[in-house]
């Protein structure tokens, strides 16, 4: 398995903790301004701007210890100027939020509110930092981008999205066996599913019920067998392995620069591809759950 792409896989999974503090902050300064305007909102009332200030300061910590070792990028003057121009949107944003925060300071001379926009700051900061570096590696990771260059010419300039995760393709259609398609049901969540829906049927319910929307979306593909193949190369394996657990798991990303559609799964004990592999991957048309790679079932998660 090789290295650069792991590495940046694991970078670009740092985002969620990202956007999870800046969604913090955005909820604090809405609560703030809201409680100074007078503005009585129901479903805001329980948090605690204060023990939220300090969550987002944890956040801050912890993010803080994967970012640090990337602010020193070791990459050729050329290469470093190109990052600095696909990141200038990040240090603009950084800057502007920083004459922001002084203003507010100077407006309000709130230390609560003032601690809030510092965080945020710092959390926009370690952001720049991290889409630096991973720029950086898109650039330097010469073995892909000859691969790329090779099986999907002018693909260079395309990078990968969360749109390209959800786009959702209806051919070929591929025919799977009964078999197969139930072996990729996940039972107990069908189980406590099932027994949701023959309960008191309230809002609260309705809102539990959207973690499952996924497995009704795939366990429609199974009855009426929505099934299709996407072809790409493999992107990025990260070694997810609980330390609590003794199976190693990874997760795998199928890139088509081309059609611009990316596959993403699960697997246990041993993965049977590498980084770069031209590999063909049939799953669920909507619900995009894998049911094979390379014709080979593996223990997928």
């Amino acid at each position: 398995m090789g290295t650069m792409g792991s590495e940046r896989r694991n970078l670009e999974q740092l985002r969620i903790f990202f956007a999870f503090g800046l969604v913090m902050g955005l909820i604090g300064n809405i609560l703030y301004f809201c409680n100074y305007k007078g503005i009585n909102m129901e479903f805001l009332k329980p948090i605690d701007l204060n023990g939220l200030s300090i969550t987002m300061a944890f956040s801050v910590l912890i993010i803080g210890i994967f970012s640090i070792g990337n602010i020193k990028l070791d990459i050729s003057e050329d290469i470093l100027l190109d990052v600095k121009r696909k990141t200038l949107f990040y240090k603009i944003l950084c800057v502007c939020f920083s004459i922001y925060t002084i203003v507010i300071a100077i407006i309000f001379r709130d230390l609560l509110l003032i601690r809030l926009e510092i965080l945020i700051e710092a959390i926009l900061i370690m952001l720049y930092i991290n889409e630096r570096k991973i720029k950086s590696i898109q650039l330097t990771d010469k073995q892909l981008r000859w691969k790329r260059d090779f099986d999907y010419p002018g693909s260079l300039d395309k990078e990968s999205n969360v749109f390209w995760k959800m786009k959702i393709k209806f051919f070929p259609r591929i025919n799977v066996k009964w078999e197969d398609r139930i072996n990729r049901i996940r039972k107990y969540n069908i189980f406590v599913l099932t027994l949701l829906i023959l309960s008191r049927f309230d809002v609260g319910i309705f809102i539990f019920l959207i973690i499952f929307i996924p497995d009704i979306i795939y366990f429609l593909e199974v009855i009426f067998g929505l099934y299709t193949k996407t072809s790409g190369i493999c992107t990025g394996i990260i070694d997810i392995t609980s330390s609590k657990s003794r199976v190693p798991v990874y997760k795998i990303f199928i890139t088509n620069y081309e059609t611009e559609e990316e596959i993403t799964f699960k697997v246990r004990n041993y993965c049977y591809i590498q980084e770069r592999d031209e590999v063909v991957v049939v799953h669920g048309m909507i619900s995009k759950r894998v049911i094979e790679v390379q014709g080979v079932r593996m223990d997928f998660i």
